[in-house]
């Protein structure tokens, strides 16, 4: 149809056709399926739960989640001493595919666990090797899981998992890279009962029932929906300053 009209109108047409088209706004789960066993499979059914149940409720239908899988990605490895990446033209192409697919999406969620007391290193890795620039504009949420604490006292801490320290490490790191973290009154984090860290360590699956869900958040109010609607009005706020 475009073909018969005059050259001007067409183009007036199909410049009205662009500026109809928004950009779609994602906001990327970043994990981790690369962990020491049973973490592998425990946060792939966190990130499906956290975003069936507690995420897309409460973020606007035209808003995408998707999620990214570092053990897909095979990012280059920063030394942690000298803080260099061993450059080749292979690890540059990664770092570049890895800086365009970061460029694509409005904000983040980072699924970190809890089992080291110390960096996640695989998650720290993800965000060290790109500029600063690419994640200042950008919103982020942090969500953590690991083995439920026995000694949790809700009245003493807000915190149910081992080895907390983690946490606390990844949020400072992100925010000296100049990133915006979500603040919550409570941190989103899924402890792992006992029993079903066992079931994952003898390789059997038992994820989505009994007691497990019913220690997490209802879906009238969770952790994770103060954070996410918080990330969702900074996203709305930015695009209407361009």
């Amino acid at each position: 149809m475009l073909d018969v009209l005059p050259s001007l109108v067409k183009d007036l047409v199909l410049t009205t056709m662009a500026s109809s088209i928004t950009s779609p706004k994602t906001i990327a789960i970043i994990m981790d399926t690369n962990v020491p066993h049973p973490m592998g499979p425990i946060s792939l059914g966190i990130v499906e739960t956290a975003r069936d149940t507690y995420l897309r409720p409460n973020i606007p239908f035209e808003y995408d989640i998707v999620v990214l899988n570092l053990e897909d990605h095979n990012l280059p490895q920063i030394d942690v001493v000298s803080g260099n990446i061993a450059s080749s033209e292979k690890a540059d192409q990664v770092i570049t595919q890895w800086q365009k697919e970061i460029s694509t999406h409005s904000g983040f969620i980072f699924l970190v666990p809890f089992y080291p007391w110390s960096y996640c290193n695989p998650i720290k890795n993800s965000i060290w090797i790109l500029p600063s620039e690419t994640w200042k504009r950008k919103p982020v949420m942090i969500m953590g899981y690991g083995k439920i604490d026995e000694q949790w006292d809700p009245a003493k801490s807000e915190l149910r998992t081992m080895k907390k320290k983690s946490l606390s490490m990844m949020k400072g790191f992100m925010e000296t890279k100049g990133i915006r973290v979500a603040k919550t009154d409570l941190i989103p984090e899924f402890p792992v009962y006992q029993d079903y860290w066992e079931c994952w360590e003898k390789g059997t699956l038992n994820f989505h029932g009994g007691q497990q869900t019913e220690l997490w958040d209802s879906t009238a109010w969770n952790r994770c929906q103060e954070g996410v609607r918080w990330m969702v009005e900074d996203i709305e706020r930015s695009a209407k300053k361009k």
